[in-house]
């Protein structure tokens, strides 16, 4: 899965002067201080002088050649964990000098997203001229993150101190889980009648199917009415169609469980790939998800058939976090209320104990199929039919965890 362009392109201009030190400067400062306090026993004054002199030429040389540029290039809002992103971008110097020593930076990047690796400084970008510029980076964690920037930086004259005009535009990233291999989704559907199934499936390329007339009845849409039949009958009658049946599904993620160590949460975090790959595939089959529960968060919504957002989903799986209490016992009266609308229940959990056979018995009492997702290693002790499972499936914990969270 890609992540998808944001806006086709962004121009911004930098104006304004902005210092950071570089890590050389940083060098040069700490000597700078060690100098200035041995001056006090030995005659060291030459030396000290010397390191002054450098720091104010670096300032003021930098303050003087602060680029003045436009940012022109596009920006992702949406990523993957583990999976590169690659933006590019166009520095156009707009000022009166030349850039010397120019570089795409980032003011303010969380940890997680990762370290953003630029192409590399350009020596010099003469007035009117543009440069390009690539930049990389690969997120680690899933969830909301803030980015400051970029910003064109310069380091000229000594690389010491980080000069740019200009603050960075203020930029949202969205991680969201990688989908995981599950194969084809073999599992029988129950259909149940959808009220308004039939502009539904139009919105989907289908047409409803004209079965014929019968005689109007109260409450039937005029609309309906078959104008010429009722002039030959001389009594109202409409047209009949075949209503549309749709799949309807649920999904549950098991957020009860230990993270703390790496095998835990490889685990967890392999329960949210399965998830979003469930909704994928249901997503493109045709199957409308009715709800998604997270925990003790139940979220009703209405997907699959190409006529909602899948994002939502993403959404709600990129900044999704365990839980320490078990929430089955308050989400079974929940879930129980959008269990007669629903013909598939499909349960990714982490363990298979007691509250977690109890939810899938009262799954089966509503008569629901029952598909559940188990991430861990193989035991004895799976579910089976006689606990009200009709599909199992064992999925093992990828090798690379990657926690969730949101910045």
């Amino acid at each position: 899965m890609r992540p998808r362009r944001g806006k086709p392109a962004h121009r911004a201009r930098s104006f304004g002067s902005h210092l950071s030190v570089t890590e050389a400067g940083r060098v040069l400062l700490i000597t700078l201080a060690a100098a200035t306090a041995l001056s006090l026993l030995f005659p060291v004054f030459g030396i000290v002088a010397c390191l002054i002199a450098v720091h104010g030429v670096a300032l003021a040389v930098g303050w003087a050649l602060a680029p003045r540029v436009e940012l022109i290039g596009h920006w992702v809002r949406r990523a993957v964990v583990g999976r590169e992103v690659v933006l590019h971008y166009r520095v156009r110097n707009v000022g009166r000098v030349p850039v010397y020593d120019a570089d795409l930076v980032f003011e303010a990047c969380p940890g997680a997203v990762g370290p953003v690796v630029s192409s590399g400084p350009v020596r010099r970008i003469a007035p009117g001229q543009t440069a390009e510029y690539t930049l990389t980076f690969t997120p680690q964690r899933r969830g909301s993150y803030t980015l400051s920037g970029p910003v064109c930086a310069s380091t000229f004259p000594f690389n010491l101190y980080r000069q740019h005009r200009g603050d960075g535009e203020r930029r949202s990233l969205l991680v969201v889980p990688d989908l995981v291999d599950l194969g084809r989704l073999d599992i029988p559907i129950r259909r149940r009648y959808h009220r308004g199934g039939q502009l539904l499936a139009g919105r989907i390329g289908e047409s409803p199917e004209y079965v014929g007339n019968r005689p109007f009845r109260p409450g039937d849409p005029p609309r309906r009415i078959d104008s010429r039949a009722w002039a030959r009958l001389s009594a109202p009658v409409v047209k009949e169609y075949q209503e549309e049946y749709f799949g309807h599904a649920a999904l549950v993620l098991d957020t009860f469980g230990p993270t703390q160590t790496p095998a835990q949460a490889a685990a967890w975090e392999t329960a949210v790939s399965v998830t979003a790959s469930i909704a994928h595939e249901l997503d493109r089959g045709d199957m409308l998800i009715n709800v998604l529960a997270a925990g003790n968060d139940l979220y009703d919504l209405l997907l699959g058939r190409h006529i909602t957002q899948f994002e939502k989903i993403l959404e709600v799986l990129a900044c999704v976090e365990p839980c320490r209490d078990a929430p089955f016992e308050g989400l079974l009266p929940r879930l129980a209320d959008q269990l007669p609308n629903t013909s598939t229940v499909f349960l990714v959990l982490l363990a298979w104990d007691e509250p977690r056979r109890a939810l899938a018995r009262r799954i089966a009492e509503a008569s629901c199929r029952c598909a559940v997702f188990l991430v861990g290693e193989p035991s004895s002790d799976e579910p089976d039919r006689a606990s009200g499972v009709d599909v199992f499936r064992l999925v093992r914990p990828r090798p690379t965890p990657a926690r969730g969270g949101a910045a």
